[in-house]
């Protein structure tokens, strides 16, 4: 099963947890990733599909058989990193509080 990931909450965006969800599916399908409007990030199947009330954001990332989920797709640390990087890009208010000289 795949680890949790909410970009509420950046402390679940790690390397490992990544991993956990590009190897959680089968690389047999079209599929992107999204990111639902509670922040959680889940593997979906809806290519083209974007309903506002149930999605924040869109990952589009490729289509099946191009070895980008599954076993073989964890073994690509650059592409876990790459993944990993555009999830925390997606973190809401990255940057809190004002500094003035």
């Amino acid at each position: 099963m795949a680890s949790h990931i909410n970009i509420n909450d950046p402390q679940t965006i790690t390397y490992l947890s990544v991993r956990a969800l590009i190897a959680s599916e089968e690389d047999s399908a079209d599929k992107n990733i999204f990111i639902l409007s509670d922040g959680s990030v889940a593997i979906l199947h809806q290519i083209g599909a974007r309903s506002s009330n149930v999605t924040r954001v869109k990952l589009e990332l490729s289509n099946g058989g191009n070895r980008r989920w599954g076993a073989k797709a964890v073994r690509d640390s650059d592409w876990i990193i790459k993944i990993h990087d555009e999830l925390l890009r997606q973190v809401p208010n990255q940057h809190k509080g004002f500094i003035e000289d």
